[in-house]
């Protein structure tokens, strides 16, 4: 198995949609990853998407875009949150979504959202779907660049072995502590005495852990 990872750059501004243009235009909000989309027959979309910073003010700013229909935040906690979004989109988004239907590779996600709005997206498949893909897909005149290709090696699928030792040290500490019971029985203070960290540390490895487990529920 193959993967080829690419880097789409919007034609203008920051964003390929809408809401994504609202979010790079509130301060304090970091866009991050695209954990699924998907086409509708409507023409709609509707997408999981992950914030970071100001949580609150990402979802006053996608409930106020108007080609949002509908919103939903799950977790706005530790200044990071999913949200999904069921939103209008473009012809050219909305062409290259279904160019991407009619294909024989698979996107791997989540898509990486770079700061300047840039999608970098991963596809895996054989050299033959790769080959037929390459051929039948038509030009959208969208900036890509490839990265990289190869041989796709994939990660065991132990929710867990995607952690790296010290993301899985820190887990295993809040666990133990309780700072995933309902009422949560530690803090991330509490977590970063026992580790001798700090809690700034302690969250950010707790975020990426989370980041690393959920994703791998979330994709294809």
């Amino acid at each position: 198995m193959r993967y080829v990872t690419a880097v789409y750059y919007p034609a203008s501004g920051e964003a390929f949609q809408a809401w994504g243009q609202v979010l790079a235009d509130t301060d304090g909000v970091t866009r991050e990853y695209i954990h699924r989309v998907e086409l509708h027959d409507d023409g709609t979309v509707a997408a999981l998407v992950s914030v970071r910073g100001d949580v609150a003010a990402a979802e006053t700013a996608l409930r106020e875009c108007s080609s949002v229909h509908d919103v939903a935040v799950q977790n706005p906690e530790d200044g990071g949150a999913l949200a999904y979004l069921h939103h209008d989109t473009n012809p050219r988004a909305a062409a290259m979504l279904r160019a991407r239907r009619q294909t024989c590779v698979v996107m791997d996600h989540p898509i990486v959202v770079r700061e300047s709005g840039a999608f970098e997206v991963t596809y895996l498949g054989t050299d033959a779907a790769f080959a037929e893909t390459f051929g039948e897909v038509p030009d959208f005149d969208v900036p890509f660049d490839v990265l990289e290709t190869g041989e796709y090696t994939p990660c065991r699928r132990d929710a867990f072995d995607c952690l790296t030792d010290r993301q899985e040290d820190v887990v295993a500490t809040a666990v133990e502590l309780g700072y995933y019971q309902n009422p949560r029985e530690a803090t991330q203070e509490d977590v970063a005495d026992a580790l001798g960290c700090s809690p700034g540390t302690v969250g950010e490895h707790l975020r990426k852990a989370e980041e690393r487990v959920f994703s791998q529920f979330l994709t294809d």
